[in-house]
């Protein structure tokens, strides 16, 4: 239950077909919640459910007309950690929840998906980067950049270093300077030698300051005397303002970078829509941008003189647990970098089908590589499209993730292009030995009951008569399925070579068999 709340006013959660009586309690982070599902309906409820808005992952949900009303939250393809915030009208927060969703029972199960996104983790973690709501651990520093990470980075972190921020502004580090000025002789308070200096220079003082006599003149005679006093002009406050200008760029980018994002969405079945999350982030990168503009306009940034990095003043932050913190803060908020062991940061991910897919790619090269260690493979490609290339003395061997066939004939020998429509397959296995080229068709599909390999099998067809290399079918377009049983015709080796067309199962297991047709056309 919420903290401080009695028990009738906590969050209540159950399937639509299951019934309020298998509901189950909703308790506030730091506690996760299991239970929910991939493609089931679910009903939260709360006691001021009318007066109250519910958001996950940004996405207020819709309440019924039921008395007492309830939220309706149907997760989509996805798998892991979800966040919720109950708010007020105003926007308030409440109280704020952890969900758990886990894979579709049709697919394989909880602990399997988590060691398939391990896995994929392991090979490049930004196979697994996404936009779905649910979310896993982050590591450390390396050089990726991704507006969602960044995003993510500046939720987390930048309320962090505001509060910091807020906190220097009634305590501010301060430095003294020495300067200069002329004063009359009844205001010197402090000489040096550069004062006794300037003084021997003018006779009427020295006559003064050695005889005591003085001339009608020595009244308005000043000395250049030092003065000394407090600034907040100074290095720890000049680094703390580089850093809060570099954290306002990065929302003010962010604001133009994800909204060219979620204007050239397109509509998906498959995908969480951005659309409906990107009002709520908008809002918090323009409230960001502007609590940063309004603390640079207040003590103590606004009497910095410049923005400056300096050792200086990095030696000064980290002797002040106020400017260790909200430097700790904002530096967390703009680093880079996925790779290493997992941290406080949590990094929203791709689809549930999508981690299949990559898994499928990550342990499609690792059987390859095997079958064909004589080869010298290496990992090219850009992050939408990477690839595994092994190369040999007149021989080579690629697996492409997502390659594109587009619906024009090219001219070059080779080149992948479809009869039909533009194509995007999953994964495609390209051999070329000698003057003979050949490629293989893969397609992922992470459901596997026979309903939904049946339906999947359409694609199979599609890319089978569509796709071509030069004048070239594909040797087969066979569907890589996470569980076997569901078609088993489908999945029988004689019916896959009279066919070319077919499922196999492809799930997480130490020996991975590959396709015998792929492993012909690799290795024939």
């Amino acid at each position: 239950m919420m903290r401080g709340q009695s028990p009738e006013h906590c969050l209540r959660a159950w399937a639509l077909d299951s019934g309020p009586s298998a509901g189950w309690e909703l308790l506030p982070a730091p506690a996760t919640n299991a239970g929910f599902r991939e493609h089931t309906a679910f009903a939260i409820a709360h006691a001021q459910a009318d007066r109250l808005i519910l958001l996950v992952d940004d996405e207020p949900l819709d309440r019924t007309p039921d008395s007492p009303p309830t939220w309706i939250w149907r997760p989509g393809f996805y798998a892991g950690e979800v966040t919720a915030q109950l708010c007020q009208p105003d926007g308030t927060l409440v109280e704020h929840y952890l969900l758990d969703v886990s894979p579709d029972p049709a697919k394989s199960g909880r602990e399997v998906f988590r060691e398939m996104l391990e896995e994929v983790w392991e090979e490049d973690p930004l196979l697994v980067a996404g936009t779905e709501p649910a979310t896993r651990r982050i590591g450390s520093l390396d050089d990726t950049q991704d507006p969602f990470i960044e995003l993510a980075r500046l939720r987390r972190h930048a309320p962090d270093l505001l509060r910091a921020l807020r906190a220097i502004r009634a305590r501010p580090r301060q430095s003294l300077v020495r300067r200069r000025e002329s004063a009359p002789l009844h205001r010197v308070r402090f000489v040096d030698r550069r004062t006794a200096l300037a003084a021997a220079r003018n006779p009427e003082l020295v006559e003064f300051l050695t005889k005591g006599t003085s001339s009608v003149t020595l009244g308005r005679a000043t000395l250049d005397v030092p003065r000394v006093e407090e600034t907040l002009d100074c290095a720890a406050n000049r680094c703390l303002a580089a850093l809060v200008n570099g954290v306002a760029r990065r929302a003010g980018s962010l604001v133009t970078r994800l909204q060219a994002i979620v204007d050239a969405e397109r509509t998906s079945d498959t995908r969480s829509s951005l659309a409906v999350r990107w009002p709520i982030r908008r809002a918090f990168l323009e409230r960001l941008a502007e609590d940063l503009a309004r603390l640079k306009s207040q003590t103590p940034l606004a009497e910095v003189s410049r923005p400056e990095i300096s050792a200086s003043g990095l030696n000064a932050i980290s002797s002040d647990p106020l400017y260790a913190r909200a430097w700790g803060s904002g530096w967390k908020a703009l680093r880079t970098g996925l790779a290493g062991d997992p941290s406080e940061e949590r990094l929203w991910i791709s689809p549930s089908w999508e981690i299949y897919e990559r898994w499928c790619f990550v342990r499609l090269s690792k059987a390859l590589r095997e079958l064909k260690a004589e080869l010298a493979w290496e990992r090219t490609g850009e992050r939408s499209a990477p690839a595994w290339v092994g190369r040999g003395v007149d021989e080579q061997v690629e697996l492409l993730l997502q390659p594109t066939f587009n619906s024009q004939r090219p001219s070059a020998k080779g080149v992948f292009w479809s009869v039909s429509g533009r194509r995007i397959p999953d994964l495609v296995v390209r051999v070329r030995r000698g003057k003979r080229e050949s490629f293989l068709v893969l397609d992922a599909k992470y459901r596997c009951t026979r309903s939904a390999v049946l339906d999947a099998m359409t694609s199979a067809h599609v890319y089978q008569d569509s796709l071509r290399m030069a004048n070239r079918r594909p040797e087969a377009s066979l569907l890589l399925i996470p569980a076997g049983g569901g078609a088993p015709w489908l999945e029988e080796p004689a019916f896959q070579e009279n066919h070319r067309v077919g499922a196999v199962p492809f799930h997480l297991d130490r020996q991975v068999t590959l396709p015998a047709l792929l492993t012909k056309c690799v290795g024939g």
